[in-house]
């Protein structure tokens, strides 16, 4: 029959058994944060990476049959299989200005009411947080965005559907602006 620990032992705060337990505690709480970080930046990454993905993706059947007939510059843009490093500091610029219409609805929303300070205070002080970080790792270090210059990437990035296995077999470029 196997030993059972006794739970209602009491422990004095300063033994060598309270300082093992209070490590142990110490390092699950700092597992679980390691993991949750790891998860957001990836969560980051998989939105920065289906962003990009719907910018460079045509997405049904019709508008394929539509961008053979007629092509204008958007759809056009869609069909490249290999982007120059112009195409993609356009990209770059159209994804700092993802958030416009939620700002403008935010904007909307407060100005009809009467109190100063909005409803959506904290959701547009995160998106201004958000913009300026990606702006000043964009104007410094450089932004890390799909590699859109390499045909077999786009083509993966086009066909991805989300699936973090799949992230890393996604190449990453740093795009510093001019």
């Amino acid at each position: 029959m196997p030993k059972v620990k006794r739970l209602n032992k009491i422990i004095h705060p300063n033994s060598r058994k309270a300082m093992e337990l209070a490590s142990k505690e110490h390092h699950k709480a700092r597992h679980a944060r390691t993991v949750e970080c790891t998860k957001n930046k990836t969560n980051v990454l998989i939105k920065k990476i289906q962003w990009f993905r719907e910018q460079i993706t045509i997405e049904n059947q019709q508008e394929k049959m539509e961008t053979e007939i007629e092509i204008d510059e958007s759809q056009a843009f869609k069909v490249k299989n290999i982007y120059s490093i112009e195409d993609m500091h356009k990209l770059i610029d159209l994804y700092f200005h993802r958030f416009d219409d939620e700002i403008e609805q935010i904007k909307l929303k407060n100005s009809i009411g009467k109190r100063n300070i909005g409803q959506y205070f904290s959701r547009e002080k995160s998106i201004q947080m958000t913009l300026e970080s990606e702006k000043n790792e964009y104007e410094t270090s450089g932004l890390s965005v799909p590699d859109l210059t390499l045909s077999d990437n786009v083509n993966l990035i086009r066909s991805w559907k989300g699936e973090r296995s799949k992230l890393p077999t996604i190449k990453l470029k740093l795009i510093k602006k001019n």
